[in-house]
């Protein structure tokens, strides 16, 4: 049986972190520390995939910036999709943590 070859390019990256940052102050609580968008940016060209996208956020009063490219995973379809899929992944990273990881901290600096 033949498979079809999905030949959709992958999300624009300007338009893709465009789409994100409309969840920037996103806070995710009522548990303390809450944890607050505060920051998403395209750290690569525009039309590089992977994009490099980075986000800075708080977590209660403690900063962090977790920066890293994003290619296959993102690959999703629309701009909307990828980025909601996108914002999934940061949820489950980030929601149980009570602060920054190590590297997430020293990168905010």
């Amino acid at each position: 049986m033949a498979h079809a070859i999905d030949a959709r390019p992958p999300p624009h990256a300007g338009a893709l972190v465009a789409e994100m940052r409309r969840w920037r102050g996103l806070v995710w609580g009522p548990q303390e520390p809450q944890i607050v968008l505060e920051d998403i940016s395209l750290q690569s060209p525009p039309d590089a995939w992977p994009a490099v996208i980075r986000l800075d956020y708080r977590i209660g009063d403690r900063r962090g910036r977790w920066e890293e490219p994003w290619g296959e995973e993102l690959d999703v379809g629309s701009v909307e999709a990828a980025a909601n899929l996108w914002l999934a992944i940061v949820h489950i990273h980030l929601m149980d943590l009570t602060e920054p990881r190590p590297e997430h901290v020293e990168a905010a600096v």
